[in-house]
């Protein structure tokens, strides 16, 4: 018996993906009309330890909803830890395939491996045959003369999803309703990437096209939600506030603060047209008194009691 990292509904509701075991590279799909244990799998790699494929332990899938330009569009993308990277799938699957396939053509948004590859780069540069290893980071042939600022741009996005992907999430319409949002694991922004690619638009490759930033200097999940139309964007930081940006043009509307500590999760509803916003903070907090008093403190902070660490709190507010 194993337990998921990440489990999630398709937006239909008829099958529940589960991913994130450590000891394979898998998704299980469940149909929520067969209850039991029976469930297709999904390999994102031939082995484990293969070269091929997607690594890392499953951290986060999302499907497309709301408003985006790709809902009904049979994808889905996946998140991985360790190293971390970013895939988008076909969610169709053969009417005979048996339980156990390779997920193929994955298109890899931010990959990884020993060798090098082109990311972020015009699929008309990508040859025939699909491979990308190359030893040249920015994937140019001899002659051809390299733009020092793209590659700039491509290493800045990569080092903020290298960490590990803590959240995937699809644009929800509005201005931008084909862009695929990511956070990572000890990452100074919230990423953007332009998906227009996946619906045959080659003139728009996959690149990262917009950072929102935050504070996020820890190990800790720090979530963004986006309001129903998808133009606002409510990014947790760990500096005790949470920041509201325009998704159109990337500034800053607004900060969210006074609150006693890191904000971890945010999450926007309307309901009856009121607008309501809940958050979380709290943080795990490290005894610094005197070994003789390490032993109380720890017993303090478990039970809720240490005045200069309070316990996580959950707040609702109306926007």
């Amino acid at each position: 018996m194993e337990s998921p990292n990440v489990v999630t509904f398709t937006p239909d509701g008829n099958r529940i993906f589960a991913g994130g075991f450590r000891t394979d590279r898998t998704i299980h799909t469940f149909h929520t009309n067969i209850p039991g244990r029976d469930s297709d799998i999904l390999r994102l790699g031939k082995t484990r330890r293969s070269k091929d494929g997607q690594k890392g332990i499953v951290s986060a899938i999302s499907f497309p909803e709301g408003n985006s330009a790709f809902v009904g569009s049979n994808i889905f993308a996946v998140g991985t830890y360790s190293p971390g990277s970013i895939y988008v799938y076909d969610d169709r699957l053969p009417i005979d395939c048996p339980a156990g396939i390779v997920l193929h053509g994955g298109v890899s948004v931010v990959g990884h491996g020993r060798k090098k590859k082109r990311r972020f780069v015009d699929v008309s540069q990508v040859e025939d045959d699909g491979d990308q290893g190359t030893d040249d980071p920015t994937g140019l042939d001899d002659g051809e003369q390299q733009d020092i600022f793209s590659a700039a741009k491509i290493s800045w996005y990569q080092a903020r999803a290298r960490t590990g992907i803590t959240q995937l999430t699809w644009s929800k319409g509005g201005q931008n309703d084909y862009m695929l949002y990511s956070a990572s694991r000890r990452s100074d922004a919230v990423l953007a990437f332009d998906m227009r690619m996946l619906s045959g638009d080659t003139s728009h490759p996959i690149q990262g096209v917009a950072a929102y930033s935050r504070d996020s200097d820890s190990n800790q999940r720090l979530e963004f939600d986006f309001d129903n139309e998808g133009r606002r964007l409510f990014v947790a930081s760990k500096d005790s506030c949470v920041k509201v940006y325009d998704t159109g043009t990337g500034m800053l509307l607004d900060t969210i603060g006074g609150f006693h500590d890191a904000v971890n999760g945010v999450s926007y509803a309307e309901i009856n047209g009121r607008e309501l916003l809940s958050v979380a903070c709290g943080a795990r907090r490290f005894d610094t008194n005197d070994e003789d008093d390490e032993e109380d403190g720890r017993l303090n902070q478990l039970n809720g009691t240490d005045p200069l660490n309070p316990p996580g709190s959950l707040s609702l507010y109306t926007l």
